[in-house]
C-alpha cells in the first residue's frame, strides 16, 4: 500500500475523487465558514481531523483500502507495556495514511481560510485595506 492511495488499477482514482473532491470540497467549505465567522485560523486544523477520519472510513467502507489498519493499531497498544518504543513506531506507521489525509485536508481548509479572509478584509473594510494577491491585501496609504 502507497501511503496516500491503494495500488490497483482505480486506486489513484479513488484517492482524487474520495480525498480531493469530497474531502477537499468539505475542508474548502469548512475554513470559508470559519473565516465567514471570523473564527481563529487555528480551528482549520481542528476541523479538518474529522474530515480526515471520514474520509479514511469511506475509503475503508466502498473500496475496502486499509488506510487505518486497526489490527495493526490493536497490536501496538497492547504492547505498549512491554516495549513502549517498537509500539509507538507501529502507531505511526498505521496512522500515516490518516496523517497524510490530515495534512491534506488542513492545507485545503487554511486555504479556503485565507482566501475568504482576503476577500472579507478587503470588501468589509474597504476604505482601510486593498487586496493585494489572491490571499493577502495590504494598507492605504
Amino acid at each position: 500500500m502507497n501511503i496516500l492511495y491503494e495500488s490497483g488499477p482505480w486506486g489513484l482514482l479513488i484517492f482524487i475523487m474520495l480525498t480531493l473532491v469530497l474531502g477537499g470540497a468539505a475542508a474548502l467549505a469548512s475554513g470559508r465558514a470559519l473565516a465567514s465567522t471570523w473564527r481563529p485560523a487555528s480551528h482549520c486544523i481542528l476541523y479538518a481531523a474529522p474530515i480526515a477520519a471520514t474520509i479514511a472510513f469511506l475509503h475503508f467502507a466502498l473500496f475496502q483500502e486499509s488506510v487505518i489498519p486497526l489490527y495493526e493499531l490493536g497490536a501496538a497498544i497492547a504492547g505498549l507495556a512491554q516495549d513502549p518504543a517498537t509500539a509507538i513506531r507501529q502507531l505511526t506507521l498505521g496512522l500515516r495514511g490518516f496523517f497524510a489525509f490530515f495534512a491534506i485536508h488542513s492545507a485545503l481548509a487554511l486555504t479556503g481560510y485565507r482566501l475568504t479572509r482576503a476577500r472579507q478584509m478587503t470588501r468589509q473594510y474597504s476604505f482601510a485595506y486593498l487586496p493585494s494577491g489572491l490571499f493577502s491585501w495590504r494598507g492605504k496609504s
